[in-house]
């Protein structure tokens, strides 16, 4: 049937048993409707795609619009058209919840346990609560990343973190077919400045941090003490020895055989134990399957809180655990010990990585200076005194 779309000729169009009916515009070309045979009436358009095949997009039913608001949606539709869009796709487009879940299920099946854990808190704490799980990834702009990682600027790594994220997943939804290759909208935002912390114990500082220690296990506060103890000798990951359990422990090669777990940001990797390591081992009781239990036989819990009174007593304030990594890699360095062999030792698979380890205390860096400097002065003959004037 072919006849203006109007509301006399909508209601003309009735249903037959076992077919859909069809009344096509005589005034614009595409805008259709289609009658069900249960009676229920569609707007549609039909509209050629790039590649030259024909698509139909349904705008809505009859009961909801007009005609007049139907045909202005379907000179839209069929201008995109003929700006190379497809309607039909765009509509279908998944939005960022969707994008989040394939993410998280094919993405982070290659990463560790630890980085997806970290991923999900992203999605699911910041970026989808800030630019929203029902935007359709089509419709995401440069706008919205900007405004979710300047939305997070209190804490600039955390935003910076999150635009990585954002970034792999647009980079994946071109790969996926879910927009244009190079539409990628995380291009151009500008990440966050990032102060990285380099502080390293001075030997006076170890020492006092080995006189509290001691004071920590006369209290009985045995775990504590000693994963401060094993963090100093090994150079581990504070994770590492917190979840360390006995069987990972190979007592005859010397080695703590860490597996890929949650919780361990490492890959799994060996970490060979000096004699004073295993000497602290082989003291410990085997009350439970960690090395450190907490009270209750799990891991050792509270660890960050304690950390704070113990720094605070022998007057190391703002002094992380992890920089107890960093003092090793500086030891490592100050001990005459290859990049690569620090590398190995703090279990880093890029050297770059370990160069930010490798910073020796102020004591260090003076001693060398004035030991280059006289070495200076022997060469060139002495130090010339400066005439009087």
């Amino acid at each position: 049937m072919r006849a203006k779309i109007t509301r006399r000729s909508i209601t003309a169009l009735q249903p037959e048993p076992g077919r859909q009916t069809w009344l096509y515009d005589t005034e614009l070309r595409g805008f259709m409707v289609l009658c069900q045979a249960s009676g229920r009436k569609s707007y549609v358009v039909r509209y050629k795609t790039a590649g030259g095949s024909w698509a139909k997009l349904t705008i809505g039913p009859v009961a909801e619009l007009n005609h007049d608001q139907a045909r202005e949606r379907a000179r839209d539709v069929l201008a995109a058209s003929r700006r190379g869009e497809d309607p039909a796709r765009d509509r279908r487009s998944p939005t960022l919840q969707q994008l989040r879940d394939r993410f998280m299920a094919e993405h982070c099946a290659r990463v560790r346990p630890g980085t997806a854990r970290n991923y999900r808190i992203l999605w699911d704490r910041h970026i989808l609560p800030r630019m929203g799980a029902a935007l359709r990834v089509l419709d995401v702009q440069r706008r919205h990343v900007a405004q979710l990682h300047d939305g997070m600027r209190e804490t600039p790594i955390n935003a910076n973190r999150a635009l990585e994220v954002v970034s792999k997943a647009f980079d994946l939804a071109e790969i996926w077919g879910w927009r244009d290759e190079g539409t990628n909208p995380c291009r151009h935002v500008q990440a966050f400045g990032e102060a990285h912390r380099q502080t390293t114990l001075t030997d006076d500082q170890v020492a006092r941090l080995s006189a509290e220690l001691d004071r920590l296990e006369h209290d009985q506060a045995v775990p504590m003490a000693q994963l401060i103890r094993l963090l100093l000798l090994t150079g581990c990951r504070t994770g590492e020895w917190r979840l360390a359990r006995w069987d990972w422990l190979d007592r005859d090669r010397g080695v703590l055989r860490v597996p890929e777990v949650e919780g361990v940001k490492t890959a799994a990797r060996d970490v060979y134990l000096p004699a004073a390591a295993i000497e602290i081992l082989d003291q410990l009781p085997r009350t439970s399957v960690y090395i450190l239990p907490g009270v209750t036989g799990g891991p050792i819990g509270g660890h960050q809180k304690i950390w704070r009174r113990i720094r605070s007593a022998c007057g190391l304030d703002g002094v992380r655990l992890h920089d107890l990594r960093h003092t090793v890699g500086s030891l490592g360095d100050r001990s005459g010990l290859s990049q690569r062999q620090i590398a190995d030792l703090l279990g880093h698979k890029q050297l770059s990585t370990t160069a930010r380890y490798i910073n020796s205390a102020d004591e260090h860096k003076r001693a060398t200076a004035d030991a280059w400097g006289a070495q200076i002065v022997q060469l060139t003959g002495g130090q010339k005194k400066r005439a009087a004037p």
